[in-house]
């Protein structure tokens, strides 16, 4: 696994993670999670029906596989930011 946290080294979860956590706290509205996505570059979906939740895949250049970040951010019924995920994802193809 050291070896493939290496790799893609354009794509760094915990760089990711610094940056949205500057601008993006639990508590937030769903207005300030669309701002601070889009005024980042980060292509986003929301899941309404199942899930109340930001999702975005951030996808790696040039790596000898598939390295993405993943990029969670959950909802809460009053329309708050109730926890924020960032995690990396491997595919082997």
């Amino acid at each position: 696994m050291l070896l493939l946290s290496s790799c893609c080294a354009d794509l760094d979860k915990e760089k990711i993670r610094n940056e949205l956590s500057k601008s993006l706290k639990i508590g937030d509205t769903r207005e300030k999670v669309e701002f601070v996505l889009r005024s980042h570059g980060i292509d986003f979906s929301y899941d309404a029906e199942f899930e109340q939740r930001y999702s975005s895949n951030i996808r790696g250049k040039n790596c000898a596989f598939d390295k993405s970040v993943i990029i969670y951010i959950y909802i809460n019924k009053s329309g708050l930011v109730s926890k924020i995920e960032v995690l990396n994802s491997y595919t082997f193809l």
